[in-house]
């Protein structure tokens, strides 16, 4: 095939490696309508590079020969210009990506060579880099890191604009469409696979084109099958066989192979409507030995599960049996067909009464749905990271404690307070209107038995006032804690994928975070559960130097301590519980309320304490113009609230530098006797 090569290394530092090879005419004939040299049997190595690299993925026929060739090109880079060397880099990592698909560690050695050589020349340069990151996701994309793909990859698409070959492009579409495939985000999927076709009609070889069309309209097709599948809405099914029937052409137009995807496809619309017979009439069109083994088309598991499907239908559940349990489901999506097969067994086996298969069956219902969730948390985090700033994402994790806060403030004030506290003043107005008339028209023990009859409506209302509490409490029990539980197990298996061990110390520190949020949250509604009031001492010197750290580890915000000795001394010894609460309140509050809405790197914490009054102030250096009223917010409004049920006062206001609140409160003994429900709501009023 390869004709041996004439003469190299003629000028060892020549611009240009003037080694000229002579190929074969049907090689040369195949490639000619990408690349036309001058003289066929005058073709520099630079020129073959180019041949290769246009249509590395196409003419298997010329295998031999390409390969031949690129063993030259390994042999003879050295002596090569930078420019070049780059070429020749580029093209190597290229061919070893799409020919060597197990070899990955190569293909990234060639890339690294490639950046290298680069540097920080990247002028000219654009569609390499390009290329090799597209490369680099796809290597995480086999790894099943999918987030670390579509991270590496939005990056990456943020400078297409600079590309200077634009059929580059489709590389990284291509691998992006199949990231968020594999996340279940498969609206993103589509909307890639599409830009991915629309590149390649413009800039790519027929024979890509051909492929990357064929591919985006089977995925038009596949992908409303995998939607019903996993939340059995009838109108996916529709769509799906309204699509295939539209697309029939594009894969007729292909043949061989996709023909066989075509009938793979029309199968399991035909097995999800009930029609198995048609769908066992389509199944038999296949050649599955060949359609298995090419693995650009599709994965084998899906056509290996319709086969099982079939064989359960028609009796041979053991045979469907041993497919399911000695085949492994590599890709998540591969996890949704597993789903259907589940399905199906489990109902053969219950039908059967072999229970043991049954129960266990069930069992692998319930693993096999925490895989997909496991991917679509992935999925979901990845398209919140495409649609926001760098920095925002950051944040994400720490401003799920300000969301849950918020969400617990609002849910007491608005449900608990608004109503209860009416009940309550409607109460008090009619006992204070009545309350001379009694006396005046009944005599002593009938107005005794009233006053017994309003203590006991005041219970009644304190009881509906503990219920609501207890309906609060579980409704955060239930349903935050579960969501906070399911994100530190996300979290967790990012920092046991992490290789980087600062990245492994940053997700440490927002694993540590989650269980301190997910304590607190719950200790809070097992308080509002069994109608315990807050009662415990809070260390709030080792509270401030446990978040100065934290911040300061994860390069978030810069706390300024202004305490001295005595303070700390009296922060622990003099303070009440009471009075210990609403400092620990105020300081969360102002955290979070600074990393949510101010635009600062610093904020510094003053507590002060005289013989009768301690008094506290916060300050930031910058907040958003946006901040009209800084204490109309329902958080500010409690911590009011809050200071006032202790005496104090706090105060919120804009200076020249930021954002600055001050509070104080007296430090004086106010318990008291205990008194009769009816005594205290006439004091309060």
């Amino acid at each position: 095939m390869l004709k041996k090569f004439l003469l190299f290394f003629l000028f060892i530092y020549a611009p240009y490696c003037i080694a000229q090879y002579s190929v074969s005419n049907a090689f040369y004939n195949a490639v000619d309508d990408t690349l036309k040299p001058a003289n066929r049997e005058n073709i520099k190595l630079m020129e073959l590079l180019r041949m290769i690299d246009h249509n590395s993925l196409f003419y298997p026929e010329f295998n031999s020969e390409k390969d031949s060739l690129i063993e030259v090109i390994k042999k003879n880079t050295s002596p090569l210009a930078i420019e070049d060397k780059i070429d020749a880099y580029f093209m190597l990592m290229l061919y070893n990506f799409n020919h060597n698909h197990r070899d990955s560690t190569q293909t990234l050695k060639y890339g690294d060579s490639l950046k290298m050589l680069i540097q920080n020349k990247q002028e000219g340069h654009f569609y390499q880099l390009y290329t090799q990151n597209a490369i680099e996701a796809i290597h995480h994309l086999n790894a099943n890191r999918y987030g670390k793909a579509i991270e590496i990859l939005n990056l990456t698409i943020e400078d297409a604009n600079k590309i200077e070959h634009p059929e580059y492009l489709a590389n990284a579409y291509s691998a992006l469409s199949f990231a968020y495939y594999q996340t279940f985000q498969f609206n993103e999927s589509l909307k890639y696979y599409h830009k991915t076709d629309s590149i390649a009609a413009l800039y790519s070889t027929k024979q890509f084109r051909e492929h990357i069309k064929v591919v985006a309209k089977d995925k038009e097709v596949e992908e409303p099958i995998l939607k019903y599948i996993d939340i059995k809405n009838a109108e996916m099914l529709t769509a799906a066989e309204k699509r295939l029937k539209e697309n029939k052409i594009y894969y007729q137009k292909n043949k061989n192979d996709w023909n066989y995807i075509y009938f793979l496809r029309a199968a399991y619309i035909a097995y999800l409507k009930n029609d198995v017979e048609k769908a066992n009439e389509l199944f038999n069109k296949i050649d599955i030995e060949r359609l298995s083994n090419n693995t650009y088309l599709t994965s084998v598991y899906p056509v290996k599960t319709m086969k099982a499907l079939l064989q359960v239908h028609n009796g041979a559940v053991d045979e469907a049996y041993n497919f399911y349990n000695n085949t492994e489901a590599y890709k998540p999506v591969e996890h949704l067909y597993k789903e259907l097969l589940i399905e199906a067994l489990y109902k053969a086996f219950l039908k059967k009464g072999d229970l043991e298969k049954v129960e266990f069956l069930h069992k692998q219902t319930d693993n096999n749905t925490i895989t997909q969730n496991i991917y679509k948390y992935q999925g979901l985090v990845a398209v919140a990271e495409a649609e926001h700033l760098t920095h925002v994402k950051e944040l994400k994790i720490l401003d799920l404690e300000n969301q849950i806060q918020e969400d617990k403030n609002q849910d007491i004030i608005l449900y608990a307070t608004s109503t209860i506290l009416i009940l309550l003043l409607l109460g008090i107005v009619i006992i204070r209107a009545k309350e001379n008339q009694i006396k005046r028209l009944i005599d002593e023990e009938t107005y005794n038995n009233r006053i017994r009859l309003l203590e006991e409506s005041l219970e009644e209302v304190d009881r509906k006032m503990k219920d609501n509490r207890k309906d609060i409490g579980e409704q955060l029990h239930n349903e935050y804690l579960g969501n906070l539980l399911a994100l530190k197990y996300l979290v967790s298996d990012y920092h046991d994928k992490a290789k980087i061990q600062k990245n492994k110390d940053k997700l440490n520190v927002i694993i540590e975070e989650l269980d301190m949020l997910y304590q607190e949250s719950r200790n809070f509604s097992h308080q509002l559960i069994h109608g315990k009031d807050e009662n415990v001492s809070l260390n709030i010197v080792d509270y401030l130097d446990s978040l100065q750290s934290r911040f300061e580890e994860v390069g978030l915000l810069k706390i300024h301590l202004l305490l001295n000795d005595d303070t700390k001394d009296k922060l622990l010894n003099i303070l009440n519980k009471d009075q210990q609460q609403v400092i620990f309140q105020l300081l969360k509050e102002t955290i979070s309320n600074t990393i949510k809405h101010a635009n600062t790197q610093n904020l510094s914490i003053a507590i002060r304490f005289t013989d009768s009054t301690c008094a506290i102030v916060l300050e930031n250096d910058g907040i958003k113009n946006t901040i009209k009223k800084p204490s109309k917010g329902v958080s500010l409004m409690s911590l009011r609230q809050r200071f006032q049920k202790i005496n104090g006062t706090i105060d919120f206001s804009l200076s020249a530098n930021g954002f600055r609140t001050e509070a104080s409160f007296p430090l004086q003994n106010n318990s008291k006797p205990a008194k009769s429900k009816l005594e205290k709501h006439q004091k309060e009023n």
